[in-house]
């Protein structure tokens, strides 16, 4: 009978080829439950090594960019992926809703909230005048937010319609 090959004729493993298993090996197979498990670990153990990563970038930006803005953006955006990625492990980790819902809810709370902070600090660093890099190509912020002033002899919108 097709699927009687175990012991006592009842279904179980033996020496068939199939998809979960290798021709030959001996009446040993896998525990089907425990290659979940083992899945679910090597995702846990792949998302903690990608926000690890993600937070040591972070960590490596704000000591490497030469002014508070891409410092900010550099620790913004890559800490927030770094979270989480490791929130989304926690979740794969413990497989319980309760902790999964938690997870989500605090990866959210991370994207709104991170972007926010990070407009406001630069919006004060804007307004406080904090120096920027040299190279920095535009400021847009500029005359709305008073960083810098404009330098003599410069002439605005409202001037150049005066001759």
């Amino acid at each position: 009978a097709h699927g009687a090959d175990g012991p006592n004729g009842l279904p179980g493993c033996g020496d068939r080829a199939g998809p979960d298993r290798l021709f030959g090996h001996g009446g040993l197979c896998p525990l089907h439950y425990l290659a979940g498990e083992q899945m679910m670990a090597y995702l846990t153990a792949f998302l903690l090594l990608a926000g690890s990563l993600f937070m040591l970038l972070a960590g490596v930006g704000v000591l490497r960019m030469p002014d508070v803005l891409t410092r900010m953006q550099a620790a913004s955006k890559a800490a927030t992926l770094g979270i989480s990625c490791m929130f989304l492990a926690l979740a794969a980790h413990f497989q319980e809703i309760g902790v999964a819902s938690r997870a989500v809810l605090v990866i959210g709370f991370v994207f709104l909230t991170a972007p926010v902070a990070a407009h406001m600090l630069g919006r004060s660093a804007m307004t406080l005048g904090v120096p920027l890099w040299p190279g920095t190509q535009r400021e847009d912020l500029e005359a709305g937010y008073g960083g810098r002033p404009e330098p003599e002899g410069a002439e605005g919108p409202e001037d150049s319609t005066d001759r």
